[in-house]
């Protein structure tokens, strides 16, 4: 709202412009090497063979996730882009073009394979999620057992000891 302008006018006086806040996202956790924005976001799935040794002849889907890591120096000067590449069977935490992240592992050139960076933007990490969910470790332990076990009574019924 704006104020009486008391200063002998006598009239309105429009409220004062707020000041412009400074980007507040800028803390980066410890041991992250490097950070930029991402650009060239791309997600692509790939079709490849199961890593769980209970389905081997199963395929399983992988997504893959593409993008350069744009960076500047302090004085605005462009810096070599990072080549960034990032796969798992899923992700735990998002990114999206323009989000300012950064690498936990040192980069020496090439291509950046990393498993997990952090967010700044959104201030999470950002991780590829673990190959075997436990869900799916119990499962296939139960489903194993119980194999081994019909297998063994299947044998015991044959040789005729049961």
């Amino acid at each position: 709202m704006g104020d009486l302008d008391t200063e002998g006018s006598g009239g309105w006086k429009p409220p004062p412009e707020p000041e412009p806040k400074p980007d507040t996202v800028t803390s980066v956790p410890a041991g992250t090497a490097l950070q930029g924005e991402v650009r060239g976001f791309h997600e692509r799935t790939e079709t490849r063979p199961s890593t769980n040794p209970f389905t081997p002849n199963q395929e399983t889907h992988f997504l893959v996730w593409t993008f350069r890591l744009e960076r500047y120096a302090e004085d605005g000067t462009r810096l070599e882009p990072i080549a960034v590449e990032m796969g798992g069977e899923s992700f735990e935490g998002f990114i999206n073009e323009g989000d300012t992240i950064a690498l936990y592992e040192q980069w020496n050139g090439g291509l950046a394979t990393p498993k997990r960076v952090y967010n700044i933007t959104t201030a999470t990490e950002v991780r590829v999620a673990k190959q075997w969910p436990i869900g799916q470790m119990i499962a296939s332990g139960v489903a194993l057992v119980f194999a081994v076990v019909v297998f063994g009574l299947i044998l015991l019924w044959w040789s005729g000891r049961l």
